[in-house]
């Protein structure tokens, strides 16, 4: 059983409408559900067990991740369908969605129903950057002709 069921989608979307995106072609909605997972999987990777979050099923599933994987898997859907005339809510569903995974990556939101990594060390990233620019000019009074 997959982490997204096609009744997930009722919340989101009328089942005719979502037929007729997929043209009741299930492997389109399959292939919009992996990468919507993958997507949600680069962003929650850095602090939470991935692996159990989306091998849960049923009741068990975080509803938030739930809701937004549903968002990103539309989005993806409609932009397969006409990628110019992507639904205006669909695309705000999207930003919502990938605003709140940025947060969740940057650890502004701590949710505490998510599963932290079972060894709970940090993971090393690479940071890299430099200091601001500094801007150094001399006055014209400090100048000696």
């Amino acid at each position: 059983m997959a982490f997204i069921e096609k009744a997930d989608y009722g919340d989101a979307i009328n089942e005719n409408i979502l037929d007729d995106i997929t043209g009741d072609v299930d492997s389109k909605l399959d292939s919009a559900e992996e990468k919507a997972i993958a997507f949600m999987k680069g962003y929650l990777n850095n602090r939470y067990d991935v692996a159990s979050i989306f091998a849960e099923t049923g009741n068990d599933r975080h509803p938030v991740v739930l809701m937004y994987a549903v968002d990103i898997s539309l989005y993806y859907l409609h932009r397969l369908l006409a990628w110019r005339y992507t639904p205006k809510f669909r695309t705000e569903r999207y930003n919502e969605a990938k605003d709140w995974l940025m947060k969740i990556s940057n650890l502004e939101i701590n949710d505490p129903l998510l599963p932290v990594v079972a060894d709970d060390t940090t993971r090393e990233y690479v940071h890299f950057g430099s200091n601001p620019r500094r801007a150094n000019h001399l006055d014209d009074a400090d100048t000696e002709e």
